[in-house]
């Protein structure tokens, strides 16, 4: 593992602490019984707290040497990270199905956070396992996935503590993850490491961001009402 990497895991450490943070008084809070709350939102959050957690683990295990279990962790990844997908997707589509009926273009419009994201988790994480004899970029692409989930959090913490609308919240939090891969992408290239993994991330939020922007615009209006009514 590249030096720089070895301790990686403080970084998700970090994101952890975010997300904890960002879903305490929104989710958290209402341990145990959790009013207002479905299945769903349970499967969603436990499945991200696994994946926060799984990528904690990895990197410590590499330290360790414990490659076996690294590899065994890997492969329960491809349980996991299939159903936070589809969590993801279902999250979205309880959301859409609530909005409908006060702003039907509203609903088409937060399609642009679902639809994103889940092209863009699919797309890292599926590179990341197609790279997975490559240490050097399989770790890249891993940490892209990491960036993805701050998004939501460091939007509920700018919401909840600190009285940022919702709009500015969401774009904050947008530019801080694509200021994020692009510092990575650039000390890459200073560094002459590979530039794919994070160039890679750095679009994909970047199409994810524009997406957000052109929410309400004819092009995402069509694109996301034909998503819902094949999907929702």
């Amino acid at each position: 593992m590249e030096r720089a990497y070895n301790y990686i895991y403080l970084f998700f450490i970090s994101i952890l602490l975010v997300v904890v943070w960002g879903f305490w008084k929104t989710y958290i809070v209402f341990f145990p019984s959790f009013q207002g709350f479905g299945y769903t939102h349970h499967m969603h959050g436990l499945l991200m707290m696994m994946w926060i957690l799984m990528l904690i683990v990895q990197p410590l295990l590499i330290r360790a040497g414990k490659l076996s279990l690294h590899r065994a962790v890997g492969k329960a990844s491809y349980v996991v990270v299939p159903l936070l997908l589809l969590s993801i997707f279902m999250v979205g589509k309880i959301s859409y199905n609530k909005m409908i009926p006060a702003s039907p273009q509203q609903a088409i419009a937060s399609t642009a956070q679902i639809i994103p994201a889940l092209f863009a988790f699919a797309v890292l994480y599926g590179l990341a396992i197609w790279k997975k004899k490559k240490s050097r970029i399989h770790m890249r692409y891993m940490l892209g996935t990491s960036l993805l989930m701050i998004g939501p959090a460091l939007g509920r913490v700018q919401i909840i503590y600190f009285n940022v609308p919702f709009l500015e919240a969401v774009d904050y939090a947008n530019y801080l993850i694509m200021a994020i891969a692009f510092l990575l992408l650039v000390s890459d290239i200073f560094q002459k490491k590979p530039v794919a993994p994070y160039l890679i991330t750095l679009l994909v939020m970047v199409v994810g961001h524009l997406a957000w922007q052109f929410r309400d615009g004819f092009l995402w209006q069509a694109v996301g009402e034909n998503f819902a009514a094949i999907f929702y």
